[in-house]
């Protein structure tokens, strides 16, 4: 299958011949560092030297990420993988990876968001984690009590490192102090499904189905 690469913000378009694997399908991107560019494919990942050019796959890996939880890397460099239920760091440029969320394992990441270089928020299917490391250590500062199940694809809304949303089931949870304290923000009713998301200004917008 071909890629398709703009360098003008969509006015126009090269096709580059680039084999993604079978069935393969691009998932996201991320500039690394040093001025490479790495690709997570279904099947694998990619890097490319030239400004997404040419590309190279990585040698594939027992545990393969499948994709990029944040599309930028960290302040010193390290990039943030997903690989089956389980948040994963590199710090080679994607060629090996190693568990990144000690007290978060076999959980999986519904959202990331950095509201600070050192601070990370990770929603999750067991509740909204809080990480002050770098990802290295992370803490479960609200517990997803929900039995509906219904996962959002944007279920955090971050206005600044202090306050932020979170969606969890059908009710939405709000924090005016970094997370040390949460109030109830559900519209009545309820939200079955359905997205949340902040403005700059303050303000909180979520689209969903009331019940």
């Amino acid at each position: 299958s071909d890629l398709y690469r703009s360098t003008d913000s969509g006015n126009t378009w090269d096709t580059i011949s680039f084999n993604l694997g079978p069935n393969g399908n691009l998932n996201n991107i991320v500039n690394l560092n040093n001025g490479d560019i790495l690709l997570s494919s279904t099947s694998n990942l990619f890097v490319s030297s030239d400004d997404g050019i040419t590309w190279s796959p990585l040698p594939l890996q027992a545990e393969q990420v499948y994709g990029f939880s944040i599309n930028y890397p960290l302040p010193n460099g390290d990039i943030l993988g997903l690989e089956r239920e389980s948040l994963v760091r590199s710090s080679d440029g994607g060629n090996t990876w190693s568990f990144s969320a000690l007290g978060m394992h076999n959980a999986t990441v519904n959202a990331l968001k950095m509201p600070s270089e050192e601070e990370q928020l990770a929603v999750t299917n067991s509740g909204l984690w809080k990480t002050t490391d770098q990802g290295e250590n992370w803490e479960r500062i609200l517990p997803d009590t929900s039995t509906s199940f219904l996962y959002s694809l944007h279920p955090l809304a971050l206005i600044n490192k202090d306050s932020f949303a979170v969606k969890m089931g059908k009710s939405v949870w709000s924090s005016l102090d970094g997370g040390q304290s949460f109030g109830n923000i559900t519209p009545s009713g309820g939200l079955s499904k359905g997205n949340i998301f902040a403005a700059n200004s303050g303000q909180v917008f979520a689209r969903g189905w009331m019940e």
